[in-house]
C-alpha cells in the first residue's frame, strides 16, 4: 500500500481508524519521506518502507514560450502556477489574499486542475476572487500529468501554499523539469 497522504486532509473522525486498519493489513506500506514513515508509525505501529517520489517518465519538453503558446497563454512577463486538484487546504485563500494585495503588480497567476474538494464553496469563493483580480487564468477541468507538466514548463515558478502536505507529486516534476517552487513550511514539503 502507497501511504501518499498517510491520512486523508478532507477526513471524517472515522478516517484515523479505518487507515490504520489498512496498514496493519497490507503486507508492506510505502511512503515517499521520514515525516510520513513517522505518521505511519505512530498511527498504525507499523514501520513503513520509505521510497523516493518518482516522476513519470517521459517528461514534456518545450521551451517556455513554447509551453506557453500551447496553453494559449501570452508569451511574454511573468508566470506563476497553482496546478493540480483543486482543495481547500492548498491555500488558495491565500493565493487570493496575495493576488488583491498585488493587484495591477501581480504576475500572471494560471490555476490549473479539477475542483475536487469536500468543501467545495471554501474553495469557489477563492478562485472567484482570484478571477475578479483580471490577473489568474483559470482551467478548471481534469488536468493529464502532461497537460499539468507543460503548465509548470510554461511557468516561472510553481506555488503550493498548502495548509498541510504530504509529499506532492508537483514539486517532484517541477524539480525534474527545472522550474522552481515556492513552498509553504508544511512539514512534509519543507523536508521535500
Amino acid at each position: 500500500w502507497t501511504a501518499h497522504d498517510v491520512l486523508p486532509f478532507e477526513r471524517t473522525e472515522l478516517d484515523a481508524a479505518r487507515f490504520a486498519a489498512i496498514y496493519r493489513t497490507a503486507d508492506l506500506v510505502l511512503v515517499h519521506g521520514p515525516g510520513a514513515a513517522d505518521e505511519v508509525r505512530s498511527l498504525a505501529g507499523v514501520k513503513p518502507l520509505v521510497v523516493e517520489h518518482v516522476v513519470a517518465e517521459p517528461l514534456v519538453r518545450a521551451t517556455r514560450e513554447e509551453a506557453r503558446s500551447r496553453l494559449g497563454l501570452p508569451t511574454d512577463g511573468r508566470m506563476l502556477a497553482a496546478l493540480g486538484f483543486v482543495r481547500e487546504y492548498k491555500g488558495y485563500d491565500l493565493l487570493a489574499e496575495t493576488w488583491e494585495l498585488l493587484g495591477e503588480r501581480a504576475p500572471l497567476l494560471l490555476v490549473m486542475g479539477e475542483v475536487v474538494s469536500a468543501a467545495e464553496n471554501a474553495v469557489r469563493e477563492p478562485l472567484e476572487r482570484l478571477e475578479r483580480t483580471g490577473r489568474a487564468v483559470l482551467r478548471l477541468d481534469y488536468a493529464s500529468d502532461a497537460d499539468l507538466q507543460l503548465a509548470i514548463t510554461a511557468s516561472d515558478a510553481v506555488l503550493l501554499p498548502y495548509k498541510v502536505s504530504s509529499e506532492s507529486g508537483l514539486l517532484h516534476q517541477a524539480r525534474a523539469l527545472g522550474v522552481p517552487v515556492l513552498s509553504s513550511d508544511a512539514t512534509q514539503l519543507a523536508a521535500a
